[in-house]
């Protein structure tokens, strides 16, 4: 006769009997046990290797400083507005990026937006080249002249006059390395017709959103 297998299918059967034979033994765990010489050991060279790894890892974290450093000083860097001297062309807060390698490949022009150490006080500003090296600028009757023409600044907005801080005409002519810049915020602007004209080493770079 066959032997009777009764297969619980409840949960308060938590035992199924499979006749009176005891199943046969299929291993023994005692003889399954790792020997002494079955215990995992150090491959050679393998303290080399993670050495090298870790000389990898710092060369790369390096690497990535030094790059970053280089890449801010010389070529790009995250700035923010501070001020309204630029409004309504830059806001307050707004995040731009400084180009620090354009005027290694030209030079300044007209019409750039630029940062630069700020004279009045010792600082950063933001502000726009109006006349170039070795060029005349008159600021006379709510307009600027640069070599005696009207200059025409569609980036300003509608009905925007220049006058001199004191309200007088106002002339300046510009050496061979050196630059009038002024706020579009005209009425609320510390620049050129406050201190000067600006040094090329005094420009940092050009701005772009």
């Amino acid at each position: 006769m066959r032997p009777k297998f009764n297969l619980p299918t409840q949960p308060n059967h938590a035992h199924r009997e499979e006749g009176k034979t005891p199943p046969p033994k299929m291993w023994n765990p005692v003889a399954w046990q790792a020997s002494p010489q079955a215990q995992p050991r150090a491959l050679p060279g393998h303290s080399s290797k993670l050495a090298g790894q870790m000389w990898l890892l710092v060369l790369l974290a390096l690497s990535s400083a030094i790059s970053y450093s280089v890449i801010s000083r010389f070529v790009l860097t995250a700035v923010v507005v501070q001020g309204r001297s630029m409004a309504p062309t830059l806001e307050d807060g707004e995040h731009y990026i400084l180009n620090r390698w354009i005027y290694y490949c030209r030079e300044p022009q007209r019409g750039d937006l630029v940062v630069l150490r700020d004279p009045g006080h010792q600082d950063l500003a933001v502000k726009r080249i109006i006349a170039i090296p070795c060029e005349s600028v008159e600021v006379k009757q709510g307009a600027i002249f640069v070599n005696g023409n009207r200059l025409i600044e569609p980036y300003l907005p509608l009905g925007t006059r220049t006058f001199a801080l004191d309200q007088r005409d106002q002339i300046v002519m510009m050496g061979k390395r050196q630059y009038f810049v002024l706020g579009d915020n005209r009425s609320n602007s510390e620049d050129s017709r406050c201190y000067g004209a600006v040094r090329r080493d005094q420009i940092i770079g050009s701005l772009t959103k």
